[in-house]
């Protein structure tokens, strides 16, 4: 029947046909090329495939259908089978034999215990080429352990990759979302992820637990963990002051208070948080008769006044601003003066600049090779 559309093949022909197929095969002039098939198939299994389907018992594994075959490589890779495979003759022939007979429900039981109905569904779901071992593995810890919406999720991959299965491996239990998974551009970015979330529980700090709820929605009900993230981080506390609270001075102690000044005073202050966060600058709100920002940075290993303003970032008046830096000062802020700046007062922008040798002079005798080596 050739040419003939396999939609138009009945089941029952089509059984016949395979049968006669391999009935001729001992008549074809077999080589091993077809091995080369194999390997592609096989993938980083090869090794072990090879040493359950030594030379061209092969053909079986190639011949075999890709979900039965999917099936035999997670028995492959799992640990159980690890154990026999290169020191146990017969256990491997003792393999070859379940392999081939055994219902795939009974294979998986063998070699991962217990198995959830969803891990056989998953596994023909792979694609035809055989997955690293830890791919196998770690599927089959997100059948048993993942919830049944996680479960739904990755049934719905089609095909379901291998790099997916590792991120959602990586990620806590409760945590564990398809679409949040994607969203990561590599490994890099998902790694650091973890270490904030381990570092994260470690931490003590006010409305935690309404922040860890806002960020374990965000993650499964629809995106906004950039915004879980942040609130988080402008609620962290800032370096300690150098200048103390009195009813003149607040030091805004926090992400937080930081947007709410940048509000009330029509400014900036909001983007200046990591600046804060890091130690770089410290901020402060003078609330005597007239209100003010004061911003002090460390410079030459010394705090000082780096800014003071008024709503809508205008300048104080000069006697406003002496009353800040009197106070400030009080407590060592721009109080030291070292002899490098008084000298840099003198010092042009130019002072340091390297024009004795014009290196562009036709009549400057420059040795380039020397520069080069030098270099």
């Amino acid at each position: 029947m050739p040419n003939t559309p396999k939609q138009l093949i009945s089941p029952a022909s089509e059984q016949t046909h395979m049968q006669q197929a391999i009935q001729a095969l001992h008549m074809a002039q077999i080589t091993d090329d077809y091995q080369k098939v194999v390997s592609k198939l096989a993938g980083e299994l090869y090794d072990d495939v090879c040493l359950v389907f030594p030379g061209h018992l092969q053909m079986l594994y190639l011949l075999t259908h890709v979900r039965r075959r999917q099936v035999w490589n997670a028995v492959i890779a799992a640990d159980e089978t690890q154990e026999i495979l290169g020191h146990d003759k017969k256990g491997i022939v003792a393999l070859r034999h379940a392999l081939l007979k055994q219902k795939s429900t009974q294979l998986l039981q063998d070699a991962y215990g217990e198995v959830p109905n969803s891990f056989e569904a998953l596994l023909g779901r792979l694609g035809n080429v055989a997955q690293h071992y830890d791919t196998y593995r770690d599927l089959f810890e997100l059948a048993r352990n993942g919830d049944p919406k996680l479960r739904k999720q990755l049934l719905q991959e089609k095909p379901l990759k291998a790099e997916l299965v590792k991120r959602l491996a990586g990620l806590p239990a409760r945590l564990r979302s398809v679409k949040f998974a994607k969203g990561f551009e590599c490994e890099t970015q998902i790694k650091r992820f973890v270490d904030f979330l381990g570092a994260w529980e470690d931490m003590d700090m006010p409305e935690k637990a309404e922040l860890d709820e806002r960020l374990y929605k965000a993650i499964h009900h629809g995106g906004g963990v950039s915004e879980a993230i942040r609130q988080i981080y402008i609620r962290l506390p800032f370096p300690e002051q150098t200048v103390p609270n009195c009813e003149k001075v607040k030091f805004l102690e926090n992400g937080c208070a930081l947007e709410d000044a940048a509000k009330r005073y029509d400014n900036c202050l909001a983007t200046l948080v990591p600046q804060a966060v890091r130690g770089e600058t410290q901020f402060y709100e003078w609330k005597g008769r007239a209100h003010a920002i004061v911003a002090i940075k460390k410079k030459r290993g010394h705090w000082e006044i780096d800014e003071i303003k008024l709503r809508k970032n205008r300048e104080p008046a000069p006697e406003f601003a002496d009353t800040i830096q009197r106070h400030f000062k009080q407590y060592g802020v721009g109080e030291h003066i070292q002899f490098s700046q008084l000298i840099e007062k003198f010092l042009s922008p130019s002072a340091f600049e390297f024009d004795e040798c014009d290196l562009f002079d036709p009549d400057a005798q420059v040795d380039f090779e020397y520069l080069l080596n030098a270099a």
